[in-house]
C-alpha cells in the first residue's frame, strides 16, 4: 500500500484517474479545480491530486441538489 493510499478517504487521484472514474473529460476536471468546485492538493509544479474525501463531497454536493447533468459546464456554471 503507498502512502498515497492509506485510506480510503485519504486516497489521492489524479486528474485523469478522477475523469475516468466519475466519466468525463479531464478537462472538465480541471475547469471544476480552477472553479473551486473541486479542491485538489498540488505536489509539485505538475503534480496535482484530488483526495477521495474532497471527490466525494463534491459529488454528493450534486447529488444532493438534484443536478443530473453537473459534468457539463457552461460559462463559468454548472449546467443542469
Amino acid at each position: 500500500m503507498s502512502s498515497e493510499q492509506t485510506t480510503t478517504g485519504d486516497q489521492k487521484l489524479s486528474v485523469t484517474q478522477v475523469a475516468d472514474e466519475i466519466g468525463c473529460h479531464p478537462n472538465t476536471v480541471w475547469n471544476h479545480i480552477k472553479r473551486g468546485q473541486l479542491a485538489a492538493v498540488r505536489f509539485g509544479p505538475r503534480v496535482v491530486r484530488v483526495r477521495r474525501s474532497d471527490l466525494d463531497r463534491f459529488l454528493s454536493s450534486y447529488h444532493q441538489v438534484g443536478k443530473l447533468n453537473w459534468l457539463h459546464v457552461n460559462e463559468g456554471t454548472v449546467s443542469s
